[in-house]
């Protein structure tokens, strides 16, 4: 006797008509009854979702199919003919929820269907940056003008991001002080920006005044009594009265002795701001000679190719008037800005009386102390096909001295063409004056942008008579990274040889890189 649980609910299909003829022939109607009644299987195919659900995509990132497997206890592994359906929907820029729908259909029309929820997610906070500098100081009794700060977001809008901006914290300008100003925001999806400060230094950098009473220079004949003006004081948050108490004098008159004799005055506030001292000159006869001071430092740094502007000297005498003395200076030397190197400056004077200063001299260094900068041929950014020939573009350098400087970049890093990867070249050189350029760097990809291609095993085009069986020979993939992908293949379509038709069966087959044959 036959078993008819031997044969698959496939089998049953494609031969139940022969067997109805083989059963009549034979007077077994009753078992062809029952093996008609048992062709049908309503158990659904069983369809397991692989990796989470949901699953979480950071915002910006790739979306990363995870697939599910599917069997029958009929049909077997079906995991190949697996429908997903909403994946080109998924837009992993827009943060939100998405569908995707997984169906499996068995040889009997049994259907399972599952839905995996994908969520688009933003979990990267926002940043906040200051206008103007972290640490601000204001004088004293002047307006302080809040500079704001700007926000910046993965996602949300800048403007209106940077219009959320929560600004804590004052200041008092009438007081001194240090105060602090504290920012704060958080974007659409809740996450808060570190929180920025401002500190705003309330200080008094204002010197005070001092004015002479009576005049300068004060010119006295040897032996005649001298008696000593003063000086006042005025301070923008000191008491005038108070400041002008604690003028300090040094210097006197000897009125005895042929000579020129300088009183000079001396104060400081409450917060040691120590005003620019003022003298008094007071002239005996007049035998001193004169005294030059240089504006500015002894020693000036000038860069090489810039304008060297002398901040000159001033003069000073016992007896002659010190703007006419100072006009009266000559200088000697110059300076080569062109040309590296140290140069003498000096400057003399004498006085009507025929005094001559002692010459005062100023060295001005003309230096070399700008990079010089490198600029790429070709993109900084390049991507290459696997196994292709690199052949890096280069650069050029300049200097402000030394003009051209190309021979000298040294570039380090190499491309391995046959090593997906991306690689670095940096390019480095230095000037006569030891000037180091900013490194400028290259990014290099070796990628694989070359699809797989499949070869279908015996003919393209099979004819079949109605009824015959059909069994596919399948197909081969090749690529040039992964090699042999056969096992990659996937297979859609189905031919019922019971229905005169032209069916079509599709091979297709994806590369580890993404790429589609």
């Amino acid at each position: 006797m036959l078993d008819y649980k031997l044969f698959s609910n496939r089998f049953v299909r494609a031969v139940f008509p022969y067997l109805i003829v083989i059963c009549s022939l034979l007077s077994i109607s009753g078992y062809a009854s029952s093996l008609y009644h048992s062709k049908s299987f309503t158990t659904n195919p069983e369809l397991i979702l692989n990796g989470p659900n949901p699953q979480q995509i950071v915002l910006g990132n790739s979306y990363s199919e995870l697939s599910a497997t599917a069997s029958d206890a009929e049909d077997g592994p079906l995991t190949d003919q697996i429908l997903i359906f909403g994946v080109n929907a998924i837009n992993t820029n827009i943060v939100g929820v998405y569908n995707v729908q997984y169906s499996i259909t068995d040889a009997d029309g049994n259907t399972t269907t599952l839905i995996r929820t994908v969520e688009v997610i933003d979990t990267t906070p926002p940043s906040i940056n200051l206008n103007g500098n972290s640490i601000v100081s204001i004088e004293v009794g002047t307006t302080y003008n809040e500079l704001g700060a700007t926000a910046s977001d993965n996602y949300d809008d800048d403007n209106t991001i940077t219009s959320s901006i929560v600004t804590s914290g004052s200041v008092n300008t009438a007081a001194l002080g240090s105060y602090t100003v504290s920012y704060d925001v958080s974007d659409s999806s809740s996450n808060a920006a570190t929180t920025l400060t401002r500190t705003v230094n309330v200080i008094d950098t204002t010197k005070p005044i001092l004015s002479l009473l009576g005049s300068t220079p004060v010119i006295i004949e040897l032996g005649q009594a001298y008696s000593d003006a003063g000086a006042s004081a005025s301070d923008n948050y000191d008491d005038n009265t108070s400041i002008s108490a604690a003028i300090t004098t040094s210097g006197a008159v000897d009125n005895t002795a042929v000579g020129s004799y300088t009183l000079t005055y001396g104060v400081s506030d409450t917060s040691n701001n120590q005003a620019n001292p003022i003298s008094r000159t007071v002239v005996v006869e007049d035998n001193t000679s004169p005294v030059i001071t240089l504006l500015g430092t002894s020693t000036i740094t000038v860069e090489v190719g810039n304008s060297y502007i002398d901040p000159g000297v001033v003069g000073t005498d016992n007896y002659d008037n010190d703007s006419a003395i100072t006009a009266a200076i000559t200088s000697s030397g110059s300076v080569d800005t062109s040309t590296l190197g140290s140069y003498l400056v000096t400057y003399t004077v004498s006085d009507n009386s025929g005094n001559a200063a002692t010459p005062v001299s100023r060295t001005v260094q003309v230096v070399d102390s700008t990079k010089p900068s490198i600029n790429l041929f070709g993109d900084a950014s390049m991507t290459i096909s696997y196994q292709s020939s690199f052949v890096d573009p280069g650069a050029t350098a300049t200097d402000n001295y030394d003009n051209n400087i190309t021979s000298s970049i040294q570039v380090t890093g190499s491309v391995n063409e046959n090593i997906l990867a991306t690689y670095t070249l940096s390019y480095d050189v230095s000037d006569s004056s030891e000037n180091d350029a900013t490194t400028v760097t290259r990014q290099v990809t070796v990628a694989d942008t070359t699809p797989p291609s499949i070869t279908i095993l015996g003919d393209e085009t099979i004819y079949l008579a109605v009824g015959d069986s059909y069994s596919d020979a399948g197909a081969t993939a090749l690529d040039n990274y992964d090699l042999d992908i056969t096992s990659a293949i996937t297979q859609s379509g189905s031919v019922d040889t019971a229905v005169v038709g032209t069916y079509y069966i599709v091979y297709n087959a994806t590369d580890s890189n993404g790429n589609s044959a």
